[in-house]
């Protein structure tokens, strides 16, 4: 099978996997003012002290944004198939099926379960699409004369290498809110009410009511593996604006406007 049809698999768990866990990536740049929307919208007012390091916030809302570096590198195979493992039982676990289509031809689609499909369509397990992360994360390999060696990570560009960087990532952040690794950052009594964030592929915008952007860049720099390099703190950035993507947002007390 192509890999286009394993990576076109992916993308459909894509879809349910911002609907039925919770995920934080922006598949499409036409996505990310939606997803924007939904962050704020989740986030209950604050006091205008910060809940963990108690300064005076200076905007009634904070937004901090960075790079995730070397996602891509960080994508061995064995980081992607655990990822996968925890993804496709999430999938399993909402649809009550293990399978997932992708419509052969010029135009495909996508679908969940394994009856109600015409010839035409191609039915591939969670097990499959992870044989083909993992063999595919495991396959980068360069020569050098008679020397071959095996790369770190996964190549950007890649016909799998989005959709490896995806489901790990994504796996790395369905570790946000555990109480005890929050604890050990001195974080109490913080959730979804308190953080949301939305990311496109390896970069992070996030939002607060109740945390200063100094908090929020904790709590990032510690839920991934990976370093991350600071694009935007509003604390620090003296009503300049917030560059994401192609939008450009500023800070309007407790609201977001953007152009």
């Amino acid at each position: 099978m192509s890999s286009r049809l394993w990576l076109e698999s992916y993308w459909s768990c894509g879809s349910w996997h911002l609907a039925t866990i919770e995920g934080h990536e922006v598949f499409d740049q036409s996505q990310a003012i939606p997803a924007v929307i939904k962050c704020l919208g989740a986030l209950q007012s604050g006091s205008g002290v910060c809940k963990r390091c108690h300064c005076v916030l200076p905007h009634g809302l904070s937004v901090y944004s960075a790079d995730i570096d070397q996602a891509f590198e960080a994508c061995d195979n064995n980081s992607v198939g655990k990822a996968w493992a925890w993804a496709s039982s999430a999938f399993i676990s909402s649809y009550n099926s293990s399978s997932t289509q992708v419509r052969r031809g010029r135009q495909f689609a996508v679908g969940h379960g394994t009856e109600g499909w015409s010839r035409g369509w191609w039915v591939i397990s969670m097990t499959q699409i992870q044989a083909a992360l993992v063999a595919s994360a495991a396959s980068t390999f360069c020569a050098l004369g008679d020397v071959v060696l095996q790369l770190r990570g996964m190549s950007i560009g890649g016909s799998l290498s989005s959709s490896a960087v995806a489901v790990h990532l994504a796996f790395e952040e369905s570790t946000a809110f555990d109480s005890e690794r929050l604890a050990a950052i001195g974080f109490q009594n913080c959730g979804i009410a308190d953080v949301q964030w939305c990311r496109y592929v390896d970069d992070i915008l996030s939002f607060s009511r109740t945390l200063c952007s100094r908090c929020l860049s904790v709590i990032f720099s510690t839920l991934y593996s990976e370093k991350l390099s600071e694009v935007y703190s509003s604390d620090l950035a003296l009503g300049n604006p917030c560059n994401w993507l192609l939008f450009e947002f500023h800070i309007r007390g407790p609201h977001l406007a953007w152009t």
